[in-house]
């Protein structure tokens, strides 16, 4: 089988998409300063695990460059001494690193300073920065058909805060890895050689997805396939790097061309006053990358569809199960709607959506929130990070301190609110657990001319948050097994103390007022009457709140063994 004439590359659209922060890059992250890091990287650390000359030279070779580190701490120095960037923004591109590659993730010690990343990996996380400059750039001289970037520091200043929406655009993540591979592949090469390590090849895969046919397969395990017409060395499994760079380039194609051919309808249905009604028409899902094969060293082998709900109004979406499992999440432009996603995904991006609700099980790395208005957001996650938004209500379960950017306006951040019978299977599938400190509080707002908006959630304002619908364990295999409802006040223990004492309060209250009304000696006929006119207030209440509508979709029969 002749695989070389039937590959086809693309830019790895996660990577562009979530593992990109959405600031401006720092000046000092020219290529030409990104090309001195790992060198000095791979000086540091050998010398500090090598005594000799002698081990030092064994440690550099292939298998000792593969066990290379990055420590919290080297890199804190590198960012703060060498590249005199500050300390929070040496720390935001270090989080990244970790959640990005899921290190985080794996368990042990939640403190940054006990945790390290792949240097190779972290240069191109370092590199694809870069493309936050790349729409305004595009924007001024698209048609003047010069290169970009230089790799020069004065490149370094373009500001590109008013064109957010462009990262997104695939056709820019295609002309930056076109334009900018060479320079990336000259950043994890070695000073002197013009070979790329198998470590610098598999640092690659985050950066590209390779297609053969109908099958996926990460670049580090393609190339040994290919042989020389790429410059692989298959003894040593190295590869030539103007070889390799000159061979990707002729293979690499859109990757909106390889979303088209993929573009699937989910036939999702839900029960909905008792008739089965299709929520089809909103739901779409992209397949990118759910390869046949499965290499354990690969970053591109993960499940990675994606789930994208354009325009939903007025509707509630419940789901559970596959295939939200480890896929990413779009909702574009979506509003007056409820959103109960109960499973633990991998991204989630809500664009233009506003005045809805989304609860949804566990996000494993990013939640980005851009240009939405009036939503209530029920998420853990490792990180969140809100652009442009106003009147926001999160409350979040996040090991990393939110990030707030480009004019916030009116974002209150609150502690996880709720707590569901699949919860804590979908915190360990993401990594995340209740006990772990939750820093939903601790937001920071990096480069930003003008500061976000947003404050605390003061303890008398909050309050529990149901999930007002029975839910199934699917887990075990048993797509009929009940799990039961909702129970909110199993999260109180881990709520912080202001937050406890108001929740007891809320609930000695009521229990207190029930008590009342069983010995104020009413007789029959009169606790009718108040019955009444509690339930009509209620329901006055529901619809000048918007709320009955939602109640009246998840009215679901008693019968009904659907697995939502």
């Amino acid at each position: 089988m002749d695989f070389a004439k039937q590959v086809c590359i693309w830019p790895n659209w996660r990577l562009f998409e979530f593992g990109v922060l959405p600031i401006s890059p720092v000046e000092k992250l020219s290529y030409t300063v990104l090309k001195k890091i790992l060198p000095y990287v791979m000086e540091k650390t050998l010398k500090t695990s090598a005594g000799s000359e002698r081990a030092r030279s064994a440690n550099r070779s292939a298998r000792g460059v593969s066990r290379l580190q990055v420590s919290y701490k080297l890199w804190n120095h590198i960012a703060v001494n060498k590249l005199q960037i500050s300390e929070s923004f040496g720390r935001l591109y270090f989080e990244q690193m970790l959640i990005f590659s899921k290190r985080f993730n794996q368990g042990g010690s939640k403190s940054l300073e006990s945790h390290s990343v792949n240097p190779f990996d972290f240069m191109v996380l370092l590199a694809a920065q870069k493309i936050r400059k790349l729409s305004l750039k595009l924007a001024h001289s698209s048609s003047s058909g010069e290169e970009w970037p230089l790799g020069e520091e004065g490149n370094d200043k373009i500001d590109v805060s008013s064109k957010q929406h462009s990262v997104l655009d695939q056709r820019h993540q295609f002309i930056f890895v076109k334009e900018n591979l060479r320079f990336i592949a000259d950043i994890l090469t070695s000073p002197g050689e013009k070979t790329l390590s198998h470590a610098a090849i598999e640092a690659l895969d985050s950066a590209l997805l390779c297609h053969i046919g109908d099958k996926y397969i990460p670049l580090s395990a393609l190339l040994p396939h290919i042989g020389q017409s790429c410059g692989y060395n298959k003894n040593t499994q190295e590869c030539d790097s103007s070889k390799l760079v000159k061979w990707i380039d002729g293979k690499l194609v859109s990757p909106s061309t390889v979303m088209s051919e993929r573009k699937t309808t989910l036939g999702w249905s839900i029960r909905i006053n008792s008739l089965e009604e299709s929520i089809s028409r909103t739901a779409r899902m992209y397949t990118l990358n759910t390869p046949p094969y499965r290499f354990k060293s690969s970053k591109a082998s993960s499940a990675s569809e994606v789930i994208a709900f354009m325009q939903v109004s007025r509707d509630t979406i419940v789901k559970v199960g596959e295939p939200l499992t480890n896929s990413t999440i779009k909702m574009i432009r979506c509003s007056h709607s409820f959103f109960y996603l109960l499973d633990a995904v991998d991204c989630v991006f809500v664009y233009k959506c506003k005045d809805t609700t989304l609860c949804i099980g566990a996000v494993s790395r990013v939640l980005i929130l851009r240009e939405c208005k009036n939503m209530k957001i029920i998420a853990p996650c490792s990180r969140v990070v809100v652009q442009k938004c106003e009147s926001m209500t999160l409350h979040l379960l996040t090991p990393f301190p939110p990030v707030m950017v480009h004019r916030n306006q009116e974002v209150v951040l609150a502690p996880f609110n709720t707590y569901h019978p699949l919860l804590e299977h979908c915190l360990k599938l993401a990594g995340l657990s209740l006990t772990d400190t939750n820093c939903w509080s601790s937001a920071v707002d990096p480069g930003s001319q003008k500061s976000s908006a947003f404050s605390l959630m003061p303890p008398s304002a909050f309050n529990l948050f149901t999930v007002p619908f029975y839910v199934f364990n699917t887990s075990s295999g048993d797509a009929n097994k009940h799990a039961g409802m909702s129970e909110p006040e199993l999260i109180t223990p881990h709520l912080p103390l202001v937050y406890q004492k108001n929740v007891e309060l809320v609930k000695q209250r009521n229990i207190q007022i029930q008590k009342q009304l069983q010995q104020s000696g009413l007789s029959s006929d009169e606790r009718l009457l108040v019955s009444r006119a509690v339930y009509m207030k209620f329901q006055s209440n529901l619809q000048s709140e918007g709320a009955w509508r939602e109640l009246s979709h998840l009215c679901v029969n008693s019968g009904d063994s659907e697995t939502l």
